[in-house]
């Protein structure tokens, strides 16, 4: 059964994923991004060939795919799914899928060094703009870190419609908005992707 994790590069502009493939091959990986409880489908961002694993496969692969080619507008939580056909005691026809769940963007982490400029270059302690910025920091960074947790509290094996699954998601992303919804220093993270060259999928 193969094991499947993403994660998000310093820079935001890259999704890494890691498999660990036991005689599969991959079909290929999906995502979307999950606002609410609704039967949206997942898009493919990238194929068996663009990842380079084309054939039945063993041991650790892993790959980078371009955060550009998520759909949606590329902040918030994500669902990624890879099919893989094949596997340790199932019939090489046979297809699964296995999840993984990540919270994608920069736009807090901008907004947060924002308002820290902000406070370091404040002279006054007893400045209630200062004060305020402290504070909206600190919430900022409760809220995205409560929900990088409730992402993390996800079984790898729990798809993204059981009612575990659900629960945490919501909450994730309850706890996300919230800290947007603070960004207010109008510190230029638009949320855009910054383009790059190169395919949207490359292993390594």
């Amino acid at each position: 059964m193969a094991s499947f994790t993403v994660s998000q590069t310093s820079d935001a502009q890259f999704i890494g994923g890691t498999l660990i493939l036991s005689n599969e091959k991959v079909l290929q990986v999906e995502a979307k991004q999950y606002l609410t409880n609704t039967a949206t489908t997942f898009d493919a961002i990238a194929t068996a060939s663009e990842l380079g694993i084309t054939t039945l496969s063993k041991g650790t692969k892993k790959f980078n795919i371009k955060k550009s080619s998520l759909p949606g507008n590329g902040q918030g939580v994500y669902i990624f799914k890879v099919q893989v056909q094949g596997g340790r005691g199932a019939s090489v026809d046979d297809i699964s899928s296995r999840y993984a769940y990540l919270a994608v963007g920069h736009i807090i982490d901008c907004c947060l060094a924002e308002k820290l400029h902000t406070i370091i270059d404040c002279n006054d302690c007893n400045s209630s703009k200062c004060n305020d910025n402290l504070q909206d920091a600190q919430k900022m960074f409760l809220f995205k870190k409560a929900s990088e947790y409730s992402i993390s509290n996800i079984p790898q094996a729990s798809g993204p419609t059981s009612a575990n699954t659900i629960g945490l998601l919501e909450d994730a992303v309850n706890k996300y908005n919230k800290a947007v919804e603070l960004c207010s220093s109008g510190c230029g993270c638009s949320g855009s992707s910054t383009s790059s060259t190169g395919s949207a999928a490359s292993s390594y």
